[in-house]
């Protein structure tokens, strides 16, 4: 039997699917067929130096973000310049309120709450399907007050539930999406 595919599967995946097969091993020496479970969970006993940890089968292993250098955002910041201001506010919104791609590409302008400096990001987008209010920055708040407004009108009035994330136009398939070389490709290659 094969807990990896051969695929390069990730840690995670490893760890469960570890899970039945030591449930498994639980339930022989439960039966007695079995005198020790060789798929151990890791133990830890404080206070006993020798033989007080065991490792588990596979070290969990937690890789940490991509963070980008000076350099890398440097040049980020130099490609969103020349970007629409629609384009702007969604990486400034993205950054200040953390906000994953699903739930950036579908946000609407009633979910920018300028007065409060707020940004709703409703549960149906979420991962966790619970609605959160997160704030954003005053820098980021200017920007978006253009995005709340249709293009001519001049005073504020009653927003519009438009959407932010979807394009006017979408970008042709061949056109690069990627600002960073290095960059996680499954954050920064995302479109909306």
């Amino acid at each position: 039997m094969s807990i990896d595919s051969g695929s390069g599967l990730a840690n995670a995946t490893i760890q469960q699917r570890l899970v039945p097969v030591r449930l498994f091993y639980d339930f022989l020496m439960e039966e007695g067929l079995r005198e020790s479970n060789p798929v151990g969970r890791g133990r830890y006993t404080p206070g006993r130096r020798v033989g007080g940890h065991q490792r588990g089968l596979v070290p969990r292993l937690t890789k940490l973000p991509w963070i980008p250098s000076e350099e890398q955002w440097l040049r980020m910041l130099e490609v969103i310049r020349r970007e629409p201001v629609r384009n702007r506010v969604m990486l400034a919104l993205a950054y200040d309120a953390a906000l994953r791609r699903e739930e950036l590409c579908s946000l609407r302008t009633d979910d920018i709450d300028p007065a409060h400096r707020t940004l709703r990001v409703r549960a149906e987008t979420t991962k966790n399907r619970l609605e959160r209010v997160v704030p954003y920055s005053a820098s980021t708040g200017g920007a978006a007050v253009g995005l709340s407004r249709p293009p001519g009108r001049d005073q504020p009035g009653p927003r519009a539930a438009v959407p932010v994330g979807v394009a006017a136009q979408p970008r042709p398939a061949a056109e690069p999406v990627d600002l960073v070389e290095g960059g996680p490709p499954d954050r920064v290659g995302g479109r909306c």
